[in-house]
């Protein structure tokens, strides 16, 4: 199956789209092959039957292409995490298929006559349309089943495979016209038992195939039940839903077009069937280019690329441009020919002529918009295509049309779809710069800022790694200059942490010096701090630029109740509670914090803001670092609980229980607090948050020192952090024994030193090549020792600072993709990503037997530390949160 979750970008999307482009363009021959036979041999009220009939089989057929490309999207993203097919998933697709094939030959049977008569068709016209939709219905599960092998084919990657059976139907489809509708003299019935016959056969080809690929494939775990089926149902209709009700829309908007069209003469509906095959077939490319996108997005979306995306919709809509601009110049200069190929009718001709000239200019509109809704459908943001429709077709397009046709006649129609394709594409344009994160530019200049308080003091040690946090790459949302300045509001804050200030400073110490010390230049920050049982209070040099300090130490939670209340409801919503109930004694808070009126309360995670959210006077900040129900999901993947212990039946229940409950915290976050601030782009678009500020987690730059000398084996490999973190444990572990003796293979004499407070199981990986240092107050003399920095993290949420310390430092790193989210970073240009031992091992020994590999790397690292990730860029941001919070 291709993976397009690596490799160049645009080389993955075309890679669908051609093989796709050229098998839809096959089947816009056969259309236009069948248009030009039935126009021979039945003539024009065949050829106007046909386009009364359009319509009502885009009606029929919408539901299920809506749902079988939904089945595709989750194809696609089982696929980017690495998941073989799940059985239920295809049962589920099977069913919608059987069923909905079911409805569709009842329907076309019942509906076809008043849905005509509705659109004023009527005569011999509406009896061969009628004709040609009954014949259709009877056999529409030939069409169905083609389209749903096409869907998992498409949703697996194998364009190639759903190329090759939509090449044999197109040509069947072609061979079947001419002979049923020329020499046998069929009629109009004829081209629909075309389209049944070639459908049919291909559709067997294609389920052929789909067995004997699943019968080489060994037995997977997933069992298929009544109840998994459904839920797989459920999931695709709630994906599938706003396509599908797309789809519909398109072709009630068509019958409305027919009806609207229809007064103006058989030889202006003959037209509209002519421009709607040209439509098709000049969109062909467009159409096959937002679904590879989708797939693409889906993919990559599984695998969680979120830059990746990024650049494939950047790439894609480029190509767009440049392919509409040759479409369009082909339409304007051949418009004579192309009309004239289609009919021998001077009014038909005339019309189809006149429709090229007045919408080819605007064709941008169109391919634009459709391309950017297949980025849409492959997050399953169904909704936005839909509402793009809505308003472009619905509410523009179609009244548009009635209101000009009325004036200007045929003319007016066509200009209603220009203005309609203009509306729309402004639209989706407006959705997708909602939606789609960028990265920003560097910030502008600070403006002069007051001296700070002289009990502020700057930290420069290096940091321990953060033990978790969120996803990738940093936006521009909302972009502030520089808060500092003369006659700004001066903001009295609270600071919450459920951390204490602690050195060596990890991520989370790390990111709470930036944060207070921000605060502290908007004016005076009181600090309250949430400890664990027996833990120490903070020193006092580390709570020297607070106004005031306190100190809560929350209560053990243990006993018989804890064991009732975790088992009835869940480990996550248990201790919240716990410690809600501890903090609403009346002694538990120092009165000073509850009696002052802050301007702002800064909760430095969700864990301080839900015991004690509604407790303070204030505005309220919380900074969501670290998305827990993420890293509860990745630990269950592998088996095991966040400690990394494996799980029981039991556990695994909990931990849908607490990863279901942790998404609710964040809804509740979402709708409650006035500033919602994030780490990365993806935490803002998976927290979904009214007001969103980033603050990218930074590390400083180091003191400039002369060029380390090489170690004398050139092998050191360097992972550091805090090893009593189990994803950090864990990581440790694959890393000394998987992964480095396939190193060893290339490069005997590596080594691998751990650095980082330890535990007895790290401690126990020692050996001959690998070093376990321990705990260090300074990283950098292992830092600048390192010929590599290695991040195989197979678990975790959030950025890795340790990846932004090896940046600043000019080490080489090499990453999976959980180690390097969070960051805007490019796999080959910032970096070297893999997700498997082997890959990761190459990547490796490629940097240690290579040096000017990692000198090109390290060369584009630093600059992206340099322009994004110091503390004073993410000060700048933490002001302009502060502010916004405020209503400064």
């Amino acid at each position: 199956m291709p993976d397009l979750t690596r490799g160049p970008v645009l080389t993955g999307v075309v890679g669908i789209a051609a093989p796709l482009s050229l098998a839809n363009l096959l089947q816009q021959g056969y259309l236009l092959v069948d248009s030009a036979v039935v126009g021979r041999y039945v003539g024009v009220t065949g050829l106007a039957a046909m386009g009364a009939a359009q319509p009502l089989y885009t009606i029929l057929t919408s539901l299920f292409t809506g749902v079988s490309a939904a089945f595709s999207v989750r194809l696609g993203h089982l696929a980017g995490a690495g998941r073989r097919d799940d059985p239920s998933t295809l049962a589920a697709l099977a069913v919608c298929t059987a069923g909905w094939s079911a409805v569709c030959a009842v329907a076309a049977v019942l509906a076809t006559g008043p849905l005509l008569t509705l659109a004023g068709v009527t005569g011999e016209v509406a009896a061969q349309a009628r004709t040609f939709m009954v014949t259709l219905g009877a056999g529409m599960v030939a069409v169905y089943a083609l389209g749903a092998v096409c869907a998992v084919l498409t949703g697996r990657g194998d364009a190639r495979a759903a190329t090759g059976l939509m090449i044999v139907a197109s040509v069947l489809n072609a061979a079947f016209a001419w002979l049923f509708v020329g020499p046998w003299r069929l009629g109009i019935a004829g081209a629909a038992l075309a389209v049944l016959a070639a459908n049919a056969l291909a559709a067997a080809l294609g389920l052929a195939r789909l067995v004997r690929e699943q019968r080489r494939r060994p037995p997977g775990p997933d069992r298929v039940t009544a109840a998994t089926v459904r839920a797989e149902v459920r999931r695709g209709l709630r994906i599938g839903t706003p396509m599908a009700a797309q789809y519909l829309l398109v072709g009630v908007g068509v019958l409305v077009l027919v009806w609207i069209i229809t007064p103006f003469g058989e030889s202006a509906l003959a037209a509209l069937t002519v421009v709607a095959r040209l439509e098709l077939l000049t969109s062909v490319l467009f159409l096959t280019l937002s679904g590879a996108l989708m797939v693409f997005t889906a993919q990559n979306t599984g695998a969680g690329h979120a830059v990746r995306v990024r650049v494939g919709v950047r790439h894609t809509a480029w190509l767009t441009v440049a392919l509409t601009a040759a479409v369009t110049l082909l339409l304007l200069t051949g418009r004579g020919p192309i009309a004239a190929l289609f009919s021998d009718s001077p009014a038909t001709r005339l019309i189809t002529e006149r429709y090229i000239l007045i919408t080819a200019p605007f064709f941008l509109c169109y391919t634009l918009m459709v391309v950017l809704h297949g980025w849409f459908n492959g997050i399953a943001r169904t909704v936005v295509p839909l509402a793009c429709t809505v308003v472009s077709l619905g509410v523009v397009r179609l009244p548009l049309s009635y209101a000009l046709g009325q004036a200007w006649g045929v003319d007016g129609v066509m200009w209603a779809a220009v203005v309609g394709w203009a509306v729309g594409l402004a639209y989706t344009l407006l959705a997708t710069r909602r939606a789609l994160t960028t990265p920003p530019a560097p910030p502008p200049p600070a403006a002069p800022a007051p001296a700070p308080a002289p009990a502020r003091t700057k930290r420069d040690a290096p940091s321990m790694t953060p033990p978790h946090h969120p996803t990738r790459h940093t936006v521009r949302h909302d972009t502030p200059s520089d808060t500092g300045g003369q006659g700004r509001p001066m903001i009295r804050s609270l600071f919450v942490s459920d951390i204490l200030p602690r050195r060596p400073a990890n991520g989370a110490v790390r990111r709470m010096d930036v944060v207070t010390h921000a605060l502290a230049e908007l004016g005076p920050v009181d600090a309250l701090f949430l400890a664990p049982p027996d833990a120490a209070p903070p020193p006092p040099e580390e709570t020297a630029h607070f106004a005031r300090t306190g100190t809560v130490t929350m209560p053990a939670y243990s006993g018989a109740r804890a064991f009732l209340e975790i088992a009835a409801r869940g480990p996550s919503a248990a201790h919240a509670a716990h410690q809600r109930r501890a903090l609403t004694r009346a002694a538990a808070l120092p009165a000073w914090s509850t009696d002052t009126r802050y301007t702002l309360v800064w909760f430095n995670r969700e864990r301080a803001w839900l015991p004690l959210r509604g407790r303070f006077t204030g505005r309220t900040v919380v900074d969501v670092d670290d998305f827990e129900d993420v890293l509860i999901r990745r630990w269950a993947r592998l088996g095991r609980g966040v400690w990394g212990v494996p799980l029981t039946p039991w556990q695994r229940t909990q931990a849908r229980r607490s990863i279901a409950w942790w998404e609710r915290v964040h809804q509740r976050l979402a709708r409650e607090v006035d500033v919602a601030v994030v780490a990365c782009a993806d935490d803002m678009t998976r927290l979904n948050a009214a007001h969103t500020v980033v603050v990218p987690n930074t590390y400083p730059a180091p003191p400039s020192h002369p060029p380390h000398p090489p170690h004398p084996s050139g092998s050191t490999i360097l992972f550091q952090g805090s090893f009593d973190w189990p994803p950090n444990a864990d990581a440790a572990a694959w890393l000394t024994r998987e992964i480095l003796p396939l190193i060893h293979e290339r490069v005997p004499d590596a080594r691998v030193v751990l650095a980082g407070a330890s535990t007895p199981e790290v401690a126990a990986l020692a050996g001959p090549h690998v070093e376990v240092a321990g705990a260090v107050e300074d990283m950098t003399p292992h830092l600048r020792a390192a010929d590599l920095v290695v991040v195989p993290l197979r678990v975790g949420s959030g950025t890795r600072i340790k990846i932004l310390e090896a940046f600043a430092h000019g080490v080489p790193v090499v990453s999976t993709t959980i180690g390097a989210e969070g960051l805007d970073v490019v796999a080959g240009d910032h970096l070297a990503v893999a997700d498997t031992a082997a890959a990761l091992a190459r990547h490796c020994a490629d940097l240690l037997t290579d040096p000017s590999l990692g000198k090109a790397l390290t060369t584009a690292a630093t600059r992206l530390h340099t322009n994004r990730h110091l503390p004073e860029h993410a000060a700048t941001r933490v002001r302009w949160a502060a502010l916004r919070a405020a209503g400064a």
